[in-house]
């Protein structure tokens, strides 16, 4: 999720853990070169300007740089402790989780369903990518009721069974087609 109503001097980015729920806030900066530990310490003191969300403090403040040295991409990665200052609260982000789930939930309402033959679940079969969306049984009740942020909460709670049914953490799983195994041919016709 982006953050935007933090001002200029905000982290680029918050999102939940999935599995713990927990909240993290990322600041990411791109460089030329490797950076200063000046740079380091704004970019970390944009990330932690982010206190909580929906009252849950954020368990982890990142500042993260990517940089090229002798023609090399790095990536530098920084949560240490530090002091906050400005530091901001956000309340949770109603419906949030409504951009996330919705996607799936337009190709249940619209497309052909079956029910899986081989794990619990409803097929969501999308034959022009080659692949199919699974939903999980559990998630099949939020689904008809758009109730997204109920839906999100539930998965959390029964990871272990979602796992166990080969599914992700969001109660969703997509399998892909045959052609997903098929090598790129690199002799194949540009038409232009």
């Amino acid at each position: 999720m982006s953050v935007s109503n933090l001002g200029r001097s905000r982290p680029d980015l918050f999102g939940q853990q999935s599995g713990t729920g927990d909240w993290l806030a990322f600041e990411t900066k791109g460089r030329a070169s490797k950076p200063s530990a000046n740079d380091l310490a704004k970019a970390k003191g944009q990330a932690r300007r982010l206190l909580s969300v929906g009252g849950a403090s954020c368990t982890l403040h990142v500042g993260t740089f990517a940089y090229f040295q002798n023609d090399t991409l790095n990536f530098h990665w920084v949560d240490p402790p530090s002091e906050a200052k400005r530091a901001t609260a956000l309340p949770e982000p109603r419906g949030a989780w409504s951009y996330y789930y919705e996607p799936a939930w337009a190709l249940w309402t619209t497309g052909p369903k079956s029910e899986s033959m081989t794990t619990p679940g409803i097929m969501l079969p999308l034959p022009n990518f080659d692949i199919t969306l699974k939903v999980h049984p559990l998630l099949e009740p939020f689904f008809k009721m758009q109730a997204w942020e109920e839906a999100q909460r539930a998965m959390f709670e029964v990871a272990d069974e979602l796992e166990a049914d080969g599914y992700q953490l969001d109660g969703l799983k997509i399998e892909c087609g045959p052609t997903w195994m098929d090598k790129f041919s690199s002799n194949r016709a540009v038409e232009g």
